[in-house]
C-alpha cells in the first residue's frame, strides 16, 4: 500500500499553508525521480493555482460572517430528514454548536463522537478508523481526500466541526479547571403572533360558560427560558422552563410560572462512567424498536440515512414534555463491555375516561382512553388532563462494543397508576391496551469491507414480534446502496420505540426499502429511493 508524502507550498494572498499529498507506491528509482519532479513542479505554481481549493478548506475560518452557514445549512437538512413532523431539534443544534466551539480530533475520535456529527455514513466512519489503523495519525485535513467514501462535499459539511491533531485533546476532569473554565449560557425568549386570534378575544360570560373552551386562559405569549452549564464534555448542568402561548403565567392553574420545567446534572467519561444523568434524559439503544425517545431519520432525501445510532443516555435539553424519561441513568464502561441501568417516575397527560370522586378532593383515576402527548394546557380541558396519571419506567442495556462487531441486548418495563382502556374498534384492536408492559430486544452491527449489516428484533410482553435488518454496501466510492426490510407484528406493543417506517407507530406494518446513491461525475449526485410497504390490518 502507498503511503501518502506531501510538499508545502505558500499562498501569500491567504496567508496559509496548502499541502498537496499524493501516493508514491514502491516503484524503481527512475519512477520515483519523475514523480519528485512533477510534485515539485506543482509545488512551485501551487501558489498560483491553489485558491479554488484553499477557499474550500478555508471558508469556514477566513471569514466570521461564513461561520453560521454550515451549522444553519447542516440544522436544515436534518429537519429535513427527520422522521417526526416539527421535531424538536434543539439537543441537535446544541451538540452541534459544541462541536463547532469543540472540533472534533479526528486522530482520536471514537465512533460513537463521529456517529454524533450525523453528517458521515456507517461506510465513511468504517474507512476512516480503518485509514488511521493502517497508516497511523493523519496529517492533514487534506488527507482525508484520500479516504475512500470521503469527498469534497462530505469534507466541506465536516470541516467547522472538525481539526485534526497529532496527539489525543481529549483531555481529563478537573474539578478546579470545572469551575474556573466552565461555560455559562442563559437564554430568554418571548415570542406572540401579531395578528389576532380568536381564542384571545372578549367574550360575554354567558357565552363562556356555555363553551368554556372557546378561549385561552392565558395571554398569547410563548416563552422560552434556559440555563445551561457545560465543562467540555465531562459536565452539563441545565434549567429549561417553557410557557406556550395560551398558557397562564404565575396566576390561575400556572400559580409557579410556566407550565414545564426540565433540569438535568450529567457527567461523561469519568473513569468507568460512560455517562451518568439525574433529572430528565433520553435513551436511544439498537434500531430504536426497544427505547428510542431522541431525533431519528426517517424517508427523506438522504436515501442512505436508513441504520440508526443507538448513543445510550444523553441529558434532555428540549420543550417536548412527553418524548424523555425523569429519574436517573447510567452507563458504565469495561473495556469492550457496556452496562446501562435507568429508572424513570414522570406525571402524563391522559384522556381520563373512569375516576373516583368519593375522595372529596383527592380523585383517582381509574381508567383512561388514550395519552395525550400535545403538551398544551391553555384550555380547562387540557388542564384538567395535566399530569393525571403516572408513569414508572425501568430497563437496562448490556452491549458488547467492538471494532467490527457490536451486539446488545435491551429490555424495559413501563407501568401506568391506572388502567389504559383504549376504545376499541375494528381498526385498533390490536393496540396496547393494558396497565403495564414489557419488551426485550437483541442488535447486532457488523462491518466486513464494504458491506455493513444491522439489525434487531424484539418481544412484547403479550407475545408480540417485531424485527428489522438492513445493509449498506458500497460498490465503489461513486456508487453505494442501502437496503433495509421491517416486519411488525400486528399486536406488537411499545410506546417508547422509534424506527426507520412508514407508520408512526411499531405495529402492523411490512416494508421493503431501497436507495441508491450515484456520483458518476463530479458535481452531480443522483439518489433515488423505492419503499414498498403494507399493512396487514385495517389503519
Amino acid at each position: 500500500m502507498p503511503r501518502w508524502v506531501g510538499l508545502c507550498a505558500s499562498s501569500s494572498s491567504r496567508q496559509s499553508n496548502c499541502t498537496l499529498y499524493a501516493a508514491i507506491p514502491h516503484a524503481k528509482k527512475s519512477t520515483i525521480a519523475k514523480q519528485l519532479v512533477i510534485l515539485i513542479c506543482l509545488a512551485l505554481f501551487l501558489p498560483l493555482t491553489i485558491s479554488a481549493q484553499i477557499k474550500i478548506f478555508h471558508k469556514f475560518k477566513t471569514d466570521s460572517t461564513q461561520i453560521e452557514d454550515p451549522l444553519q445549512q447542516q440544522i436544515e437538512d436534518l429537519s429535513e430528514n427527520t422522521q417526526t413532523e416539527n421535531a424538536d431539534l434543539t439537543t441537535l443544534v446544541e451538540n452541534l454548536q459544541y462541536y463547532q466551539d469543540h472540533p472534533l480530533n479526528l486522530n482520536s475520535a471514537t465512533r460513537e463522537e463521529l456517529y454524533d456529527l450525523l453528517i458521515l455514513s456507517e461506510i465513511q466512519i468504517d474507512n476512516l478508523l480503518a485509514h488511521r489503523i493502517l497508516f497511523g495519525t493523519l496529517l492533514s485535513i487534506y488527507e482525508l481526500q484520500v479516504i475512500q467514501e470521503f469527498d469534497l462535499a462530505t469534507i466541506n459539511k465536516i470541516l467547522p466541526f472538525i481539526k485534526i491533531l497529532d496527539f489525543s485533546s481529549t483531555g481529563h476532569f478537573n474539578l478546579k479547571e470545572m469551575l474556573k473554565y466552565g461555560k455559562n449560557e442563559i437564554l430568554i425568549r418571548d415570542q406572540r403572533i401579531l395578528e389576532k386570534q380568536l381564542g384571545y378575544s372578549p367574550i360575554d360570560s354567558a357565552a363562556l360558560a356555555q363553551s368554556p373552551n372557546s378561549r385561552y386562559l392565558g395571554s398569547p405569549d410563548h416563552i422560552y427560558a434556559r440555563y445551561r452549564f457545560t465543562y467540555g464534555n465531562f459536565v452539563s448542568a441545565g434549567l429549561t422552563a417553557d410557557k406556550d402561548a395560551g398558557e397562564e403565567f404565575f396566576k390561575g392553574t400556572q400559580k409557579n410560572g410556566f407550565d414545564f420545567y426540565s433540569a438535568h446534572l450529567s457527567v461523561r467519561n469519568i473513569g468507568v462512567v460512560k455517562a451518568a444523568v439525574i433529572g430528565d434524559y433520553q435513551i436511544s439503544f439498537g434500531q430504536g424498536l426497544v427505547g428510542w425517545t431522541g431525533y431519528a431519520f426517517g424517508l427523506s432525501g438522504a436515501t442512505l440515512n436508513t441504520k440508526r445510532n443507538g448513543m445510550g443516555i444523553r441529558p434532555y435539553t428540549s420543550v417536548d414534555e412527553n418524548k424523555f424519561l425523569r429519574g436517573a441513568a447510567t452507563t458504565l464502561r469495561f473495556g469492550k463491555i457496556e452496562a446501562t441501568a435507568f429508572v424513570s417516575d414522570k406525571k402524563r397527560d391522559a384522556n381520563i375516561s373512569v375516576s373516583d370522586t368519593t375522595g372529596g378532593n383527592n380523585i383517582e383515576i381509574i381508567e383512561f382512553s388514550s395519552l395525550n402527548v400535545g403538551g398544551l394546557h391553555s384550555t380547562p380541558s387540557e388542564i384538567e388532563n395535566r399530569k393525571s396519571i403516572t408513569e414508572i419506567l425501568y430497563g437496562g442495556n448490556v452491549s458488547y462494543k467492538g471494532k467490527k462487531l457490536q451486539v446488545g441486548i435491551t429490555g424495559m418495563h413501563s407501568e401506568y397508576d391506572a388502567l389504559l382502556k383504549r376504545n376499541l374498534s375494528l381498526y385498533n384492536q390490536f393496540e396496547f391496551s393494558a396497565k403495564q408492559n414489557s419488551v426485550f430486544g437483541a442488535d447486532y452491527d457488523w462491518s466486513f469491507h464494504n458491506f455493513h449489516f444491522f439489525g434487531e428484533i424484539a418481544r412484547s410482553a403479550n407475545g408480540g414480534i417485531a424485527m428489522v435488518h438492513g445493509a449498506l454496501i458500497s460498490l465503489d466510492p461513486r456508487l453505494a446502496f442501502t437496503l433495509h426490510t421491517r416486519m411488525l407484528g400486528l399486536d406488537f406493543h411499545n410506546l417508547y420505540g422509534t424506527i426507520f417506517s412508514q407508520g408512526t407507530t411499531i405495529a402492523n406494518e411490512r416494508g421493503v426499502y431501497f436507495g441508491v446513491l450515484a456520483k458518476p461525475i463530479k458535481k452531480i449526485t443522483l439518489s433515488s429511493y423505492l419503499d414498498h410497504s403494507f399493512y396487514p390490518w385495517l389503519k
